[in-house]
């Protein structure tokens, strides 16, 4: 799972109505390169479709009817520092899709950097 798209999972946007709360499909196209020994950049690209139309029950101002809930763009690069040290920095986007209202369609941005010490 994408990071955003596991933030947006575990937040409900309202009551029922949550990709968290149905079935979804998911199409990740991943890839790696190491130009270095020490340096190694991958990147993940992903599209999520709700499993069967939307039928809400309830009236929510913040969804559509629609399946697609959007695309996300991941970019992870990682520095070994030594054999012991690890640093990584990762980026992320979240395009919301046709399922999103006109006021939820911001696009989302996940910036997160890590050290690693293993002893």
């Amino acid at each position: 799972m994408t990071p955003i798209l596991q933030q947006a999972r575990n937040c409900r946007t309202a009551i029922g109505s949550s990709p968290s709360t149905t079935n979804q499909h998911q199409i990740l196209l991943t890839g790696k390169v190491e130009p270095t020994d020490s340096l190694t950049l991958k990147g993940t690209f992903g599209n999520f479709w709700l499993a069967e139309e939307w039928a809400s029950t309830t009236t929510v101002v913040n969804q559509n009817e629609e399946q697609y809930l959007g695309s996300e763009a991941d970019i992870t690069l990682t520095w070994d520092y030594t054999e012991d040290v690890q640093f990584g920095l990762l980026t992320a986007w979240f395009f919301p899709g046709d399922h999103f209202a006109n006021s939820q369609d911001d696009v989302a941005t996940d910036v997160v950097g890590s050290v690693s010490l293993n002893f």
